[in-house]
């Protein structure tokens, strides 16, 4: 009695965790028997690269990474890998992996103050274009405000910002500040105003003692979530002085708004 020859071919089956992902995946890759010469050139990838393959004998795992948000398809032609026997395996099914590319931030507003007050309008007495330089955090210019005057210690968005129609959740403001003989206790503020500053909310405040010292470069960055603010067309931001009197400064410089 002769040995009968093995001429079936392997078969490959390609899954993943979850259909749907935000970045880089792994692809189960399985065999009904154990194969060799399986290589990360011989799969087949639409809207992503092949990144790493890992595994042997029956079990490996692919990591892919997707180009853009849609679908993105894996497949494994036949032939790539072969059993014992020298069987060519069949081709793979097809695995489709919806890929979401996560949101990118939108830089709305830098300001530096080297040319002038930029994006910002000057709320009054209290409020001030520093060209010094020795409180700017780059360059010359700084924003500085002092005191307490409400709307006069403030300096304010000139436009408004549409947060609305782009269908954005998050807002982001990162700045530079460097305080000056503010008393302990002594604070300012970021605030938020969805009706182009008819009302304002704080949305976070700076005290001296808690959160900073005087004379020396502090760097902040402030997340400004839809869920808990108004996101309309109507949005300005500002930044007050609440201080006691005019030797009490607050410089601020490097005010970047972004969203997303």
């Amino acid at each position: 009695n002769g040995t009968v020859p093995d001429t079936v071919p392997p078969t490959a089956n390609l899954t993943t965790a979850s259909g749907s992902v935000t970045g880089p995946f792994d692809v189960a890759v399985g065999f009904d028997e154990s194969v060799s010469g399986l290589d990360l050139a011989d799969f087949s990838v639409v809207n992503g690269s092949a990144g790493t393959l890992s595994g042997f004998g029956t079990d490996y795992t692919l990591n892919v990474s997707p180009t853009t948000s849609g679908t993105v398809s894996i497949t494994l032609p036949a032939d790539s890998a072969q059993d014992a026997a020298g069987n060519g395996n069949l081709a793979s099914n097809t695995l489709d992996v919806t890929y979401t590319a996560p949101p990118v931030w939108t830089e709305l507003a830098f300001d530096d103050f080297e040319s002038g007050w930029g994006s910002y309008s000057d709320g009054g007495s209290d409020c001030s274009l520093y060209t010094g330089g020795t409180y700017a955090h780059q360059g010359n210019a700084a924003a500085d405000i002092q005191d307490n005057s409400g709307s006069g210690s403030s300096f304010v968005l000139t436009n408004d910002l549409n947060l609305d129609s782009p269908g954005y959740t998050e807002l982001k403001v990162d700045f530079w500040y460097y305080p000056v003989s503010m008393e302990n206790g002594e604070d300012f503020l970021l605030q938020y105003s969805s009706n182009g500053g008819s009302t304002w909310t704080t949305v976070r405040s700076w005290a001296r003692g808690a959160d900073f010292q005087n004379n020396q470069f502090y760097q902040e960055s402030v997340a400004i979530n839809e869920g808990s603010f108004t996101f309309s067309p109507n949005v300005k931001i500002r930044f007050v002085c609440d201080a006691s009197d005019n030797n009490d400064d607050v410089y601020l410089d490097e005010i970047r708004i972004s969203a997303k």
